[in-house]
Formats: C-alpha cells, structure tokens, sequence
C-alpha cells in the first residue's frame, strides 16, 4: 500500500489519501527503492507478518514506515540489527503520541548493537525517514536492517529481567526440543560487552546434543596456525534458522569435549561456575543467545518426571 503525504517538520507527515492493498501471501522480508516515486513527500508503506525477516531500503527518499505484525494473538518485543555501512535515514519507532529514535548514523552507538522495542496492541511501526528535500537521494546508500521479534504476556509491561529468570520445568522441556542450540557443559569464563548490552559465555561442552550451525567445535576446529581457541569467532548464520530436531552425526557424538560461545543480556549479571549445566537457546540476529539454562542436576529431574508422566513432546537424551 502506499501512501502520498506530506512533511510537517521533520517527523509529523499529514496523510490526505491512501490506496487499499491488494491481498498478498504473508511477507516476511521487504526490498525497494527510494528512487521509485521521486518524491520527497511520499511514504511507501509495507506490512510484515513474520517474527524474522529483514528491510533494504536503497537511496532513500521521503518516508517507508514499515509494520510488524507477526499474530494478532499476542503482544512482543522486538529487536533490530541495523547493517553496518547503513547511510542516508533515521529510524523510529512509534510510541505513545510520538515517535522515538531508534538508530541514527551519527548516535554514537556500537554498530552492532541492538536496538529494541515492545509492541503496543500486539503491533509496531516503524518509520525509516530520509533527509529533506535539498539532500540528493543517489548519495544516500541506504538503510538495510534485520527484526526479531519474541512473544511477551499480553497486557503486560516488558521487565529486562524476564530474559533472566530461571525456566520452568514446562519451559525447559520445550526449549530442549526446539531450541537451535542444547548442550551439556561448564561455563569456564565470561567477557561483558558493555557496548553492546550482551555477555559471552565460553563454554566447554562434554555433550552437543543439537546444533543447528557450528557453534560448539572440537578443539583441533578451533585452532588455527598458533591462534589460541578462543580468539576464534563463531561461524553462525546471518538470519535466523528454524530448529533441526535431527540427531548429531556419529562423528560428532564421537568427540569427548567441544568449546563455543554463547550470549546472555549484559544485566544478567552471568558469571563462570564449577557446576555442569544445560544450556538452550536459539539463533537471534546472527547470536546464539541463550534462553534456557539450569544445573545438570535439575535437569536430570526435570527429565526423568516427564518421562515418567510421558509428557516429553521429543526424547530427552541428556
């Protein structure tokens, strides 16, 4: 659907008329160009239905506001990746009464960091706004960005802390059997990434019992020359890839200790222990950021009563 309004400062658009959107399957991803209207007073208007996908706008011009809307059944909160090298627009988010700045070229904030947001009414909208008329589009490159969004309690305020309570029994089994990511190990270290809002957790893993890409390697995998282990980074997907369910190949299973690295939000405060643990987790902007993790022990309970009950939806082997 597009929209033909005109600016108002910089931020405000006055819209006088609008086409309908025609029916169209259920859009994950959106591409186009600024240079396709030629007018500093238009927004273009795309509706995204997915809980991933990713936004190119290229020589941006006028306005693209962009709406999430992954199910109208629940509330989320989203998280974006903006592109390094991303040039020529402002992003924001539409809040209460007014927009709030997401990301600018010039915020001072670390390229990689996120930048995220919580739905309002089980939607969000995003507008990406190009400079005023007297800048020349073709020297504006573009704004290319990566979303995520993840399922909140509906009606209810987003706590940071949410991403760093302990899971339940129900919420462990369920991670185990979707997650990207489980495997069976201690945390030897910890580095805080203050800039970015994340910690990485180096773990040493006696178990891989599913991994979606190579986060955990054998220890001759992560040498290269005379580069120490860990001075070594994951080779991870740049979009997000559903859960494989399938078993690891016998080779894998044959290795006797694996190491890779993880994430955790920086406020979880996540520090290395002496204690094995499980950890799950999925694949979130290029992260491999855990989502569930708990002591080999209370795993083991948690295991052998869902056995015992037959309330295991996949099979449970650590």
């Amino acid at each position: 659907m597009e929209v033909h309004c005109w600016r108002i400062g910089w931020t405000l658009f006055v819209c006088l008329a609008a086409a309908v959107t025609t029916g169209e399957a259920l859009t994950c991803d959106w591409k186009g160009s600024g240079l396709a209207h030629g007018s500093p007073g238009h927004v273009t208007v795309v509706s995204l239905g997915c809980a991933a996908g990713q936004v190119e706008w290229r020589y941006p011009q006028g306005a693209l506001r962009v709406s999430l809307d992954p199910s109208n059944a629940f509330d989320f909160r989203a998280c974006l990746r903006v592109e390094n090298g991303s040039r020529g627009a402002r992003l924001f988010v539409e809040g209460h009464r007014r927009l709030q700045l997401l990301w600018a070229e010039d915020d001072g904030q670390a390229v990689d960091k996120w930048r995220c947001f919580a739905s309002r009414g089980g939607s969000a909208s995003l507008y990406v706004e190009a400079p005023g008329e007297a800048a020349d589009p073709l020297g504006r490159s573009g704004v290319t960005f990566e979303y995520d969004a993840q399922p909140t309690e509906t009606g209810r305020l987003w706590d940071d802390m949410e991403d760093c309570r302990p899971c339940t029994d129900e919420e462990a089994l369920l991670n185990y059997c979707t997650s990207d990511f489980v495997v069976r190990g201690r945390i030897t270290s910890v580095e805080h990434h203050e800039h970015l809002d994340r910690s990485a957790l180096f773990v040493r893993a006696d178990r891989v019992i599913r991994q979606t890409n190579d986060i955990f390697r054998a220890p001759t995998e992560l040498t290269v020359g005379d580069a120490p282990a860990r001075d070594l980074g994951n080779h991870i997907s740049e979009r997000y890839r559903p859960a494989l369910l399938d078993a690891l190949s016998g080779a894998a299973e044959a290795a006797t200790e694996w190491r890779g690295r993880v994430h955790v939000p920086r406020h979880c405060g996540a520090h290395e222990g002496r204690g094995h643990y499980i950890l799950m987790g999925r694949h979130r902007l290029g992260v491999p950021m855990v989502t569930c993790s708990l002591a080999a022990e209370e795993w083991r309970r948690i295991k052998a009563t869902a056995e015992r009950a037959g309330t295991n939806e996949c099979m449970l082997q650590a």
